[in-house]
């Protein structure tokens, strides 16, 4: 599995909040039959998914799963974490900014990190940005919406959505969100010491490889995760990818983290579970799958 590298950022406190409160080409899809290639895969690789799109698979469920998480631990009366990521590239976004007064209010509060000083990461100097907008659910007692999103540059607006491409590394390629990434989460502060918080997702991407063949890697779930006190009580993520799999089956992948900390979790192609996850997000291939690691 590709590690990422995270950016963890301490935003500035909010002082409003206190105040107020694609190219052309054939897509590469999996097949059942076993000679023949998975996504993005050779025609000698019996698995249904070739090993780049096996670590993608898993990248994203180990990184979803441990920013939201991060996002959990991070938020309190006084903070909100945030997180996104993006498969296939060494690059992720996770932190946290202090607010001074909490919700209901009516302010609704947005900050890039071009507008902060910028980063000495190439990736994020000039061509993308990293931005965060914070506001309050219509309604909600105390429920924050923590915006997390990536655009191009210089575009900054939450509501401007576009078109956000990169290199991917694993595999070579370029990708492409179509929209941009952008991942809400939901902050449930009712109870402070039962503190919810949950995310839908939605993932619009394609990666083009070196060799001119599509991996259409687009995903959406579920994230959300318990926190009593201080500590994670259960943490969960639901994924499906339409569009890796032929024959009208569906990918699937699951992760439970408990209060232990202990990880138990599955993908699946169709009703076929081909891994098993476990330990500290240890992916176990079945079968052809196995063999083709």
């Amino acid at each position: 599995m590709q590690t990422l590298v995270k950016s963890f950022l301490a935003f500035a406190p909010i002082a409003v909040f206190a105040a107020a409160c694609g190219s052309s080409g054939t897509t590469d899809q999996a097949s059942g039959g076993a000679a023949s290639g998975g996504a993005g895969g050779s025609s000698g690789d019996a698995c249904v998914l070739s090993a780049d799109v096996r670590n993608m698979v898993e990248e994203t469920l180990t990184e979803l799963s441990l920013t939201a998480i991060d996002v959990a631990k991070n938020s309190s009366a006084t903070q909100y974490g945030f997180g996104i990521q993006i498969p296939g590239a060494e690059h992720s976004f996770v932190g946290y900014t202090t607010v001074i007064s909490t919700c209901p209010n009516n302010s609704v509060v947005t900050s890039c990190d071009s507008t902060k000083g910028g980063s000495s990461d190439p990736f994020w100097m000039s061509v993308h940005d990293r931005c965060v907008r914070f506001r309050c659910e219509a309604g909600g007692n105390n429920i924050a919406l923590v915006d997390t999103y990536l655009t191009m540059q210089p575009i900054k607006s939450a509501t401007d959505k576009h078109e956000f491409t990169y290199d991917t590394t694993h595999p070579t390629g370029t990708a492409t969100f179509d929209p941009n990434p952008f991942l809400t989460w939901r902050i449930d502060l009712t109870d402070l010491a039962a503190i919810q918080v949950d995310a839908k997702l939605t993932n619009v991407v394609r990666i083009l490889q070196t060799d001119d063949t599509f991996i259409d890697f687009t995903h959406t779930g579920t994230a959300a995760v318990s926190r009593t006190d201080a500590d994670v009580s259960l943490a969960t993520l639901d994924l499906e990818w339409p569009s890796l799999l032929e024959g009208g089956d569906k990918l699937t992948g699951s992760v439970q983290v408990d209060a232990a900390g202990g990880v138990n979790g599955e993908v699946k192609a169709g009703d076929t579970i081909i891994a098993g996850i476990k330990d500290d997000y240890q992916f176990a291939w079945q079968g052809a799958c196995a063999g083709s690691q």
